[in-house]
C-alpha cells in the first residue's frame, strides 16, 4: 500500500544583487506564498538595510530597483527590523501611516498624537506581555489621567490598528489582540454662554501674556478660532488699522478699533517679532486651540473671587472662547448695521449668520413691535428712531 509523501517546502530564492543593493528572503514563504525580504547596502564594512517586507520575489525586486533608481538609498527607513516593545509596534504602524497617501493630514496628527500617549504610558511593556490585563491597565491610567473616554477608545484602536498591520508582516507574535469594553461617555454640551460687553472687560482685566491678546482680538473681530490662531504678522497693518484672516470663505480684512490696535501694538513691540511668517500670538496654533478656554475659565473664576471680595452676590457664568465671537455679531446686529455687512465682517453668508448667531432678547422683540407700529391706529404717533439705537 502506497502512502503520498507530504509536499516539498518550496525553496527559498536565492539572493541577487539589485543596483548596489543585495536582496535575500529571510523567512517564509507565507500563505499567499509571500517571502519577508530584506535588502541591504554594504558600507565601510557594516551592512544597513534600505528596504524590508513581505513581497513576492518579482515585486521585491521591483521595490528595492525603484529606490536605487531615485537614488534613495540613504533615505531608506532606519526603524527596528522587529518590534519587540510596544514602542517599535506604535513607530513601524506610524511609519506606514505616514506614507500613505490617502490619509489626510489632520487624521495622520491624530494617530500620531495616540500613539504618542501610547508610547508614553507602556511603550517599554514587551509584546509578549501585552495582553487583557495590560490594555486594561493602560485604559484605566489614561482615564485617571484626565482623558476624554472618546479619545482614549481612540489610543486602544490604534493599538489594535498597529498590532493587525505588523501582524500581517510576521513581526509581532501570531495572536489577536483582545477587545477591550470601554464605554465612551457623552461629549458634554458646548456652553452657549455670550458674555456682555461689561463681563468681558471684567474678566480681561484677569488675563495676560497671550491670551489677553488673543481674547481681545476675538471679541474685536468675531473672527473664529482658526483664524484666529493662525494669524501671521504679515496679516496684520496697524497704520490702517486692519486685520486680514484667511476662513472658509477665503482672505478677509477686518478694521480694528483703537483699543484693540493700541493693545497690538504694545504686544509686538515687547515680543519683538519681526519675520512677516511669525505668530502674531507668539505661541504655536496648538497651544491657541488647547488652552484658550481653560485660561478664560481660570480669568473668570478669579473675577468672581474678586466680586465676593466686595461683597457682590452676582456671579459670572464662565464661556468658551466661541462666546466671545457670538458677543461680536450679536453687537454688530444690534447696532442696526446691515446684515450682510454683520456676515462680510465675520465670514458667514447672510442665511447662517442669522440662524446660528442672531440671538433676539425681549428689549429686540418690544423695539421691534414699536418699530413696525404694530397695534397703532392712528397715523399720528411717531417713533423715535434715534432714541431706540441709542438704548443698544
Amino acid at each position: 500500500m502506497s502512502t503520498s509523501k507530504p509536499p516539498k517546502a518550496p525553496k527559498r530564492p536565492k539572493p541577487r544583487g539589485v543596483g548596489d543593493a543585495r536582496l535575500r528572503a529571510q523567512k517564509g514563504p507565507d500563505e499567499a506564498g509571500r517571502w519577508w525580504w530584506r535588502a541591504e547596502v554594504y558600507e565601510d564594512g557594516a551592512s544597513r538595510t534600505v528596504w524590508r517586507g513581505w513581497a513576492t520575489e518579482q515585486d521585491a525586486v521591483q521595490a528595492v530597483a525603484a529606490i536605487v533608481a531615485r537614488n534613495e538609498l540613504d533615505k531608506a527607513p532606519t526603524g527596528p527590523d522587529e518590534a519587540r516593545t510596544v514602542r517599535d509596534l506604535m513607530e513601524l504602524w506610524l511609519g506606514r501611516q505616514q506614507g500613505r497617501g490617502d490619509l489626510s493630514p489632520h487624521t495622520v496628527t491624530g494617530q500620531r498624537i495616540a500613539a504618542r500617549k501610547v508610547v508614553a504610558a507602556i511603550g517599554d511593556v514587551k509584546l509578549e506581555r501585552l495582553d487583557r490585563g495590560t490594555l486594561e491597565r493602560f485604559r484605566d491610567l489614561r482615564m485617571r489621567e484626565g482623558g476624554a473616554s472618546s479619545t482614549v477608545r481612540q489610543e486602544l484602536v490604534a493599538i489594535s490598528a498597529a498590532w493587525r498591520y505588523l501582524r500581517e508582516l510576521g513581526l509581532v507574535p501570531d495572536r489577536t489582540l483582545p477587545s477591550i469594553r470601554h464605554k465612551v461617555e457623552p461629549s458634554p454640551k458646548r456652553s452657549r454662554v455670550t458674555p456682555s460687553r461689561g463681563d468681558a472687560v471684567e474678566v480681561l482685566a484677569f488675563m495676560d501674556g497671550w491670551s489677553r491678546v488673543a481674547a481681545h482680538l476675538y471679541a474685536a473681530t468675531g473672527c473664529r478660532l482658526g483664524e484666529l490662531h493662525d494669524l501671521r504678522v504679515n496679516q496684520l497693518d496697524l497704520d490702517d488699522a486692519l486685520v486680514t484672516v484667511s476662513g472658509k470663505t477665503g482672505p478677509r480684512p477686518i478694521p480694528l478699533a483703537p483699543p484693540a490696535v493700541a493693545s497690538l501694538r504694545a504686544w509686538l513691540a515687547g515680543r519683538l517679532i519681526g519675520r512677516p511668517e511669525d505668530p502674531i500670538l507668539g505661541v504655536t496654533s496648538e497651544t491657541v486651540r488647547t488652552n484658550l478656554r481653560e485660561l478664560i475659565h481660570r480669568a473668570v473664576a478669579a473675577a468672581n473671587a474678586e466680586r465676593e471680595r466686595r461683597g457682590a452676590t452676582a456671579r459670572i457664568e464662565p464661556w468658551s472662547p466661541q462666546g466671545f465671537r457670538r458677543a461680536a455679531v450679536i453687537a454688530l446686529y444690534r447696532s442696526g448695521v446691515d446684515v450682510g455687512i454683520a456676515a462680510a465682517v465675520v465670514g458667514h453668508s447672510p442665511t447662517t449668520a442669522l440662524r446660528a448667531y442672531r440671538q433676539v432678547s425681549e428689549e429686540d422683540r418690544r423695539d421691534a413691535i414699536r418699530l413696525a407700529r404694530l397695534g397703532y391706529l392712528d397715523a399720528g404717533d411717531v417713533v423715535d428712531l434715534d432714541a431706540v439705537r441709542r438704548r443698544k
